[in-house]
Order: C-alpha cells, then sequence, then structure tokens
C-alpha cells in the first residue's frame, strides 16, 4: 500500500491540480486499494475506474463501496475483460494498477492484460505492479548462484509483435555445470513501485519453487518457455 500512495503523490506534483485517475484492472469482490487507499484522500484528488471479469465479484465490490460511502471515489464500474477491454478516454489516466498475478505467472493474466492496456494509455502511466520476472538460481546448500532470467514482463512487452503471441520466446539455461549443485529454485521478482518490491516469501505471490536435480545430469540445457495458450503458464523443457 505504501508504493500505491507514493505513486498517487508523484503524480499530485507532476500533474499538479488535476485529478488523479486510476484504471483498476481485476479489482475483485473486494476492490482492497479502493477500500485501504481512498480515505487517505478526498474524491477531489482521486478518481477509481473498477474494471473485473466476474460480474458477481463487481457487483459485490459496488455495494461493499457503496456501505462504506466511498462512491464518490468511483468514476466508472465495467463488467468486461481486461485482456480485451477498450479504454474509454485513457489519455486521462495516470495509473494502471493490475491485481491479477500469481506466482511464477501462473495462470493470472497480469501479461495479456498489460499487452492489451498498455498501448491505450499515456506514455508516462504508472503501472503498479511496475514489472514481474521470475529468476533462476543454483542452489548447493543455502549458497546461491543466481543462473538467469527466464522471463521479464516489461522486456516480453517491448517485442515488436503486434498480436499477442500464443507463447513468447524460450529461454535457454545451459546444464553443463548443474552437477555442481543439488536444486534449482525459481522465485518471482515483484515490482512494485521504484524502489519498492515483495522480496521472496513475502507473500504467496513471491513463494519460490525448488526442484532437485537429478543426477548424473544427461541433459546439456533446459528452455524455459512463457506461454499464453492452451493456459498462462511457465513451462520448461529439458534438451539433449
Amino acid at each position: 500500500m505504501t508504493a500505491f500512495i507514493q505513486a498517487i503523490k508523484d503524480k499530485q506534483e507532476q500533474f499538479p491540480g488535476e485529478i488523479i485517475r486510476i484504471f483498476y484492472a481485476g479489482c475483485g469482490p473486494y476492490a482492497t486499494f479502493v477500500t485501504l487507499i481512498a480515505p487517505l484522500f478526498s474524491p477531489d484528488e482521486i478518481q477509481f475506474s473498477l474494471l473485473e471479469i466476474n460480474k458477481d465479484s463487481l457487483n459485490q465490490a459496488e455495494r461493499l463501496i457503496e456501505n462504506l460511502q466511498f462512491t464518490k471515489y468511483i468514476s466508472a464500474y465495467y463488467h468486461s475483460d481486461a485482456t480485451t477491454f477498450r479504454i474509454s478516454q485513457p489519455e486521462t489516466f495516470h495509473i494502471l494498477f493490475s491485481e491479477t498475478l500469481d506466482a511464477l505467472l501462473y495462470r493470472e493474466c497480469y501479461v495479456p492484460i498489460l499487452w492489451n492496456l498498455l498501448p491505450q494509455l499515456p506514455k508516462d502511466i504508472t503501472v503498479i505492479p511496475e514489472n514481474v520476472s521470475v529468476n533462476l538460481y543454483f542452489k548447493e546448500g543455502d549458497i546461491e548462484t543466481f543462473s538467469a532470467t527466464v522471463f521479464n514482463t516489461r522486456e516480453a512487452l517491448k517485442k515488436d509483435i503486434t498480436d499477442l503471441p500464443e507463447q513468447f520466446e524460450s529461454v535457454i539455461v545451459d546444464l553443463s555445470n548443474a552437477s555442481k549443485y543439488d536444486r534449482i529454485l525459481l522465485e518471482t521478482d515483484v515490482k512494485i513501485y521504484k524502489d519498492q518490491k515483495l522480496e521472496r516469501n513475502e507473500s504467496s505471490l513471491t513463494l519460490s519453487l525448488e526442484m532437485e536435480i537429478e543426477k548424473p545430469v544427461t541433459y546439456q540445457s533446459v528452455a524455459f518457455t512463457y506461454q499464453m495458450q492452451p493456459q498462462i503458464e511457465l513451462k520448461l523443457a529439458m534438451l539433449d
């Protein structure tokens, strides 16, 4: 929440006198960052537009906001899919918040949502979280050795591709020295805003995954591929 508050204050400095408009994708039934943030500002300072794919969740969020008397902070409610939604007056927004994450970017639509929404919004839009990447480490006991970033959302979004691909380009990790280690660790690195991030295992979003290395290591490398179809997940394939 601290990062969100700081982002709003930074936008107030950047756009003095303007209402800071926040597009909230995937608000869920509790619209948590409305109910937590609204009491700290006035409706003349911030306004939210809420989007949720599940109609029952959106209705529940609307009832909660009404019961808490935060209705004046809401510009619009949208029942739609954020991966295809076309934003009305996108140039008016200052912050995009997407509460659509899971560890290792599994199944949740953070990547396709940004793929759809970011090109519609101003170049200087603040995105929260700013970036999510998946990093690989080799481990021996408690000692970790960084090997590679197997997926980086913001780097993937820079690719000059018109349509969202069924899968992104694979990252190949060399296993020639893997026999020196006993495990592979995958961590989800969530950069929230500027220097603020979620630390490993601090939340369910950053729970790490460890896999034992079977020896002898007979494969030359492993390919990590982040796919959109048939479902969103990071896949790995051992290569001879």
